[in-house]
């Protein structure tokens, strides 16, 4: 097959989406198939992401920063970076949520549209895929996508690692919803086919959409665990926790585990939280409440490679669920580092109402303890500081935990899907 990857995120610039993204795409070259990529160049995050595929594979293009201004405010591209459009004072969010309202329609990245299309259209006057396929969010490549097989005649996939237009928990107002949801059902209506990274959500977009909608899920791949097998959790008796990646504080919740950590008196000394992420004011402020501030280190933003190492040397690592009961379409979100998770065989600590897929995958596999409930979730801490303690380590899940969780065999399912697709086409 000839696959041209439309993606705005992709490496060297480090973000959840550009991680599978890039995979996909050393997967592809991998078996054969004749690849390219469309992505930009100088995005916002931190370039820490390895190149997994040939680079003269690799179209970048320049993209328009309709955020400039507010980076500028912020204090330029580095400090965004780093600590994200941080203010407590409420005039200037108030005019931060118009500003977004106004300008980031779809999202941030519209400023990459003309620029991608425009390098697109002329990538395919000398070299024509069979077959376009875009991982979305941001929903920018949607419409990249969209109008390259427009211009082209070429079927294209609409990936979605997340939801376009949330049914539960749309962050705007009314007039941009009315505007966004006909946009979306009007772009991915046009979509030979749609990728979705769980059940629930294939259900959901079924409902809504006539083209097949096929589930691939994350996984995890064996080689970035090459030359760490040997890592293990320090052989001390504090009980090491670790979290690796961005916390969304309106979406997921710490406090039952600091909770928890509080109602343990001094027997929490005897644990660490570790989080290896930025935006950790909610999380101190919540840690203060409970008196436990002082068992929480933070470490900042690292590279994929360094998150991985630190999983490996985790007596626990913690995963928040995003689904609320009121919010059924919820249930679908599975974090992809639950696969990362998998991969380090360690312990999970999931916080959460237990009943989305994610919590039900970490229950069916034996993988850890689900729980909201900070009485219960004491008990579990004393119960892993007491073998932590006995034996110097918490025990590795069995290796056969991770069979169908690797992204080979989830791309395997995807390489069969738009075989049959192109063939039907």
């Amino acid at each position: 097959m000839k696959i041209l990857l439309v993606s705005f995120r992709f490496p060297p610039y480090n973000s959840v989406g550009a991680v599978r993204v890039s995979k996909l795409a050393r997967f592809l070259m991998d078996h054969g198939h004749d690849i390219r990529v469309l992505t930009a160049r100088g995005t916002v995050q931190p370039a820490t992401l390895a190149i997994e595929v040939d680079e003269s594979l690799i179209e970048q293009t320049n993209w328009f920063n309709v955020n400039f201004l507010p980076q500028l405010f912020f204090g330029g591209k580095k400090q965004i970076t780093t600590t994200g459009y941080s203010t407590k004072v409420s005039f200037v969010k108030k005019l931060g949520n118009l500003y977004q309202n106004l300008f980031n329609l779809p999202d941030d990245a519209i400023g990459w549209y003309p620029y991608a299309v425009r390098s697109g259209k002329r990538l395919m006057d000398f070299w024509k895929p069979d077959l376009i396929y875009t991982s979305a969010l941001p929903a920018t490549d949607l419409l990249v996508a969209r109008s390259l097989s427009r211009l082209s005649g070429v079927p294209w996939v609409a990936e979605l690692r997340d939801l376009w237009v949330d049914p539960s928990r749309y962050p705007y107002g009314k007039w941009r919803h009315h505007i966004e949801t006909w946009l979306e059902s009007k772009v991915l209506s046009a979509a030979n086919a749609i990728v979705v990274v769980s059940e629930p959500w294939a259900e959901y977009l079924r409902g809504r959409f006539s083209c097949p909608i096929q589930v691939v899920t994350n996984g995890f791949d064996r080689n970035d665990f090459v030359g760490l097998e040997d890592l293990s959790p320090p052989l001390e008796d504090k009980l090491r926790i670790v979290y690796p990646g961005v916390v969304y504080p309106n979406f997921q919740n710490v406090e039952p585990l600091l909770a928890a950590l509080g109602r343990l008196g001094s027997e929490a000394d005897n644990v660490r939280v570790v989080f290896y992420t930025r935006y950790m004011g909610t999380v101190m402020a919540l840690a203060e409440k409970h008196g436990v501030a002082h068992l929480i280190d933070s470490k900042g933003r690292v590279s994929y490679h360094e998150s991985v190492r630190a999983q490996m040397e985790a007596d626990v690592l913690l995963l928040l669920a995003w689904a609320d009961p009121e919010f059924p379409e919820e249930r679908g979100i599975i974090p992809g580092k639950l696969f990362e998770y998998i991969g380090a065989r360690r312990p999970i600590l999931t916080l959460g109402f237990g009943y989305d897929v994610a919590s039900e995958m970490v229950r069916d596999l034996k993988a850890g303890f689900v729980s909201n409930d900070p009485v219960a979730i004491a008990e579990q801490l004393r119960d892993w500081i007491r073998i932590k303690q006995e034996n110097g380590q918490i025990p590795a899940l069995p290796k056969d935990i991770q069979k169908g969780m690797t992204r080979q065999e989830q791309f395997e399912i995807l390489e069969n899907f738009l075989e049959e697709l192109i063939i039907n086409s």
